[in-house]
């Protein structure tokens, strides 16, 4: 079970009183992740949907290629051809709803031009491949908020495609003090969050009260008592909620 209200934990189930049917299908849900990975049309168009770790056999066209990829523990996609034809082939690369910047793109070593983004959110690339080519695709990944639909002012941290969750400890939080929320005024969310080097960890910056506390990817939550959103005040909100 996996509540989402503020200062709680996730609960698991056993293995004789508490396995829901909820718990097969959603790992059968992994499993059907390979059917959508790509997809192709008789035009020599090739659509890379699903940034997952594979290989790909297309043999209408004569084409083998390698996907390796870790996102979004990792920012990179590196696609290997490793067996192509002579034609002019079409590659389209699903745009994430998450990316805001530009997605740069390296062939053999050496980046290429903007690439075409069409009006079904992905984004182009034509030209006859090599045997050996390396593409990689680099995706930026910033925070960004989300409200809640009737709630603007309760809000969830994500980065990139990652919900953060704030890590309260193993012990449960005191409902008035040990759940924090966000104060501050309009500034950017960057200003607000302090990201560790080399990790997916983020830190509030003197803008949690009654004090500021670290967040990382929801789904690394175990046994911790964690939020998921958060209320959000203004400084005048917040003097005037200590005095309601």
């Amino acid at each position: 079970f996996v509540p989402l209200r503020m200062g709680t934990k996730k609960q698991f189930s056993d293995e004789t009183n508490t396995f829901t049917c909820c718990v097969g299908s959603g790992m059968e849900n992994h499993t059907k992740y390979a059917e959508s990975i790509y997809a192709y049309d008789q035009a020599n168009t090739l659509y890379f949907n699903l940034y997952i770790p594979s290989i790909l056999n297309w043999t209408q066209t004569g084409t083998l290629l390698t996907m390796n990829a870790d996102l979004p523990e990792t920012d990179s996609v590196i696609i290997t051809t490793d067996k192509v034809s002579n034609s002019l082939m079409h590659w389209k690369f699903r745009k994430p709803y998450w990316v805001t910047g530009r997605i740069n793109c390296y062939l053999n070593g050496r980046e290429l031009l903007a690439l075409n983004e069409t009006k079904d959110g992905y984004l182009s690339l034509s030209r006859k491949f090599r045997k050996g080519d390396q593409l990689i695709l680099k995706f930026p990944m910033q925070p960004y908020t989300e409200s809640m639909p009737d709630n603007p002012n309760r809000i969830a941290i994500k980065y990139g495609p990652w919900v953060m969750a704030a890590n309260l400890g193993l012990e449960r939080p005191d409902p008035t003090m040990g759940v924090p929320v966000l104060m501050g005024g309009q500034q950017a969310i960057k200003n607000w969050l302090i990201k560790r080097e080399g990790s997916l960890e983020l830190s509030t910056n003197r803008i949690g009260q009654p004090f500021d506390f670290t967040m990382k990817p929801f789904y690394q939550f175990n046994d911790e008592y964690y939020s998921v959103y958060f209320d959000y005040f203004t400084q005048q909100d917040w003097i005037d909620k200590k005095a309601a």
